[in-house]
């Protein structure tokens, strides 16, 4: 579906790619070359001072039509570029728009400033790492009793929760801008094919997949990362029951020789960081104020309620699952500066796990209600995502691209009639 005409707000945002005004080059439509030419005609006319009054009023006529046909080329072309900026706003393709200049209005090249920042979570981008890297999807479990604490979540740029089978979820986390160890590492769900085409080729690190979803994840446009592929860079940990027992890190995946590695594409549009108190951000008209939101991902053995409520004093949603805290081995508590609830439908694969349950499988491709909570408010309108090759869009109830706070993202893969607002 075509979300022509829906604007955002690029010039209060972060990660805009913005080119200063001292190297902005313009090329001179044709009717401004004949504007010149008929004006340099009128001037030789005038200095060989021949030619009588016709002449020189016809030569001026002349010039003055040219000028008009200019201006009115010169607008046209305005059109054009709006049309443009339309058309730029509605394909959200992989793309790179991770650099932010800074400067006078003067033109001084000098006072340019380049600001790099992460793709996926506007910070600003470590200037001693490779900001081409390629990200990491990390297949991480989320099953009570055996996968907490988990490792590393709060090192991940962006993490996305999904229904595996029955009240069970798995995170599938993405790992760019920091290093950092993680697990436990479980399996693959055909769910992931989806994020796969929206991070320019990644590498997939899971534990394994049963043989038709292997099949259709690794024919994605992936890197095989997976146990199968590197199984030395996997370690068992004798403290863990397997098979929630292998566990990495970042870096030994991001030393393995890659061909033509190219960074993630911006996901989202961010908030400026220097906002001043009581100024309003961008985009956020129909925001309102929630402490937090609810979830139910069914009943039984597995994830248990999730909720996340609004901490005042680190500006970001602590996390709590069935009604605990949810903590960390390293003792930090999973508090996102943001998190989307994604309102998908879960169809039957046709598959089910050892112990008999269907495993169903998210359909990221379309459109649904989402629900944007972001600094102490929520934002409920509709995302949407026409086919597997572009990005997800996140439009506000009046048809915007919403705008985030700068940080971890995390992205709720939850059924309609299955999440609360908490007011």
């Amino acid at each position: 579906m075509s979300s022509r005409g829906v604007r955002a707000c690029p010039d209060t945002t972060l990660s805009q790619t913005v080119t200063p005004k001292s190297g902005r080059r313009v090329r001179p439509s044709g009717a401004a070359v004949l504007l010149v030419l008929a004006l340099a005609v009128l001037s030789m006319v005038a200095a060989c001072g021949g030619g009588g009054d016709g002449e020189e009023n016809a030569a001026e006529d002349s010039a003055t039509d040219s000028e008009a046909e200019a201006n009115e080329e010169a607008d046209e072309a305005d059109d054009t570029g709006s049309e443009d900026d339309e058309a730029d706003d509605d394909d959200s393709e992989a793309g790179d728009s991770d650099v932010e200049t800074s400067g006078d209005d003067d033109g001084d090249d000098e006072d340019v400033v380049e600001v790099v920042r992460a793709p996926l979570t506007g910070l600003e981008w470590d200037e001693t790492v490779d900001r081409s890297r390629t990200a990491l999807l990390v297949k991480i479990d989320n099953i009570e009793g055996l996968a907490r604490p988990q490792v590393g979540l709060d090192a991940a740029d962006v993490v996305i929760e999904e229904k595996i089978e029955g009240a069970s979820t798995r995170f599938a986390a993405v790992f760019h801008s920091q290093s950092s160890p993680f697990g436990p590492i479980r399996s693959g769900r055909s769910t992931d094919v989806a994020v796969i085409h929206a991070l320019n080729r990644p590498g997939l690190i899971m534990s394994g997949a049963n043989r038709i979803m292997l099949g259709q994840l690794l024919g994605s446009p992936v890197r095989n990362f997976t146990y199968d592929g590197l199984p030395n860079n996997y370690d068992k940990r004798d403290d863990r029951r397997a098979p929630d027992h292998f566990f990495s890190e970042t870096d030994r995946f991001w030393e393995e020789p890659i061909e033509d590695s190219k960074a993630p594409p911006q996901w989202f549009r961010f908030r400026r960081d220097d906002l001043a108190e009581g100024e309003r951000a961008p985009c956020s008209e129909t925001a309102e104020p929630a402490s937090g939101v609810s979830m139910n991902w069914g009943t039984g053995a597995g994830s248990g309620p999730v909720d996340y409520e609004w901490n005042d004093a680190t500006d970001s949603w602590d996390r709590t699952q069935a009604d605990e805290p949810h903590v960390l081995e390293n003792g930090n508590l999973i508090s996102p500066a943001n998190v989307l609830v994604q309102f998908v439908d879960y169809r039957s694969t046709g598959l089910v796990d050892p112990a008999g349950s269907p495993i169903p499988e998210a359909a990221l491709v379309g459109e649904g209600e989402m629900w944007a909570f972001v600094d102490g408010e929520v934002m409920v309108g509709t995302w949407k995502r026409p086919e597997l090759s572009k990005l997800t869009r996140w439009l506000d109830r009046n048809g915007r691209d919403i705008t985030i706070s700068p940080g971890q993202t995390y992205i709720e893969l939850v059924s309609p009639g299955d999440a609360e607002i908490i007011g």
